[in-house]
């Protein structure tokens, strides 16, 4: 089948010129079509380098909340879980609640190019004092199942406790999980000087284990986790580790100055 050449006429011509002259006087026809595919290809750059800012995290430091580069926790890090790094990725925390607009459990996947060269940290801003708190029943509100992501509740460098992280939950809540898929460990991760807060006292507040949640939890594969200098309130244990019994594993897990001496749900 031959193509049939597309012909404007005289009178669509004219209109076509009518329209361009009275949006751009000073060039002709020719020119104005020109400029306007121009301005249309600077447009679509544009959104795209747009898009591109809020979908994909390389490396650097990036704002999280009101008029940062992601509204929300949850959009920062489902923008990590899908991105390829190529240095240190920093979170930092603006807003003072991280609670409306959030998908909870947040959850932070493997990335598989996250190295000692390519870690993730989430920490308050400077001055700012943070809380995240939602509701994620039969497991925890926080969910670690990458290497190299750690999460630092001081806003200015020292061991202060200036974020706070609480599952409202009453179903069998925890609050952080280390956890490993199937037999691929979760290595090279830590929190420190955070409050953690459990919905109910009868769960750990933080968990290292297999990432399937069951009652007790399942055995998993991990080393080198650090949980420094945090607080605890509401659980039954603090810190409930189960390890597969092989070789090597449970290697390097530290549990230094965290305060378990706190009562009450809050």
């Amino acid at each position: 089948m031959q193509s049939t050449p597309c012909n404007v006429g005289s009178n669509m011509k004219q209109r076509i010129h009518h329209i361009l002259f009275n949006t751009f006087q000073i060039f002709d026809l020719g020119s104005k079509v020109f400029f306007a595919s121009l301005c249309f290809i600077i447009l679509s750059l544009h959104s795209y380098a747009v898009f591109a800012k809020h979908n994909s995290i390389i490396s650097g430091t990036y704002t999280v909340g009101s008029g940062g580069d992601f509204t929300t926790l949850t959009d920062a890090i489902n923008s990590y879980n899908n991105s390829s790094l190529n240095g240190h990725v920093v979170l930092i925390l603006t807003n003072t609640i991280y609670s409306i607009g959030e998908t909870f459990p947040l959850i932070i996947k493997e990335n598989s190019s996250a190295s000692a060269a390519a870690t993730l940290t989430i920490r308050p801003a400077a001055n700012v004092t943070s809380t995240i708190s939602g509701s994620a029943a039969y497991g925890a509100v926080v969910r670690i199942l990458g290497d190299y992501i750690f999460i630092d509740g001081s806003n200015n460098g020292t061991n202060s406790r200036d974020l706070t992280i609480t599952n409202t939950s009453v179903i069998q809540p925890r609050v952080v999980l280390f956890g490993s898929v199937g037999t691929s460990p979760v290595t090279n991760c830590g929190i420190k000087n955070c409050n953690l807060i459990n919905g109910t006292s009868n769960r750990s507040v933080v968990l290292i284990s297999d990432t399937t949640m069951t009652n007790p939890p399942l055995a998993g594969y991990f080393s080198n986790i650090n949980i420094e200098n945090n607080s605890f309130k509401s659980a039954i244990y603090g810190i409930y580790c189960k390890a597969v019994p092989v070789s090597l594993n449970g290697n390097g897990v530290n549990f230094i100055s965290n305060d378990m001496s706190n009562a009450g749900p809050n």
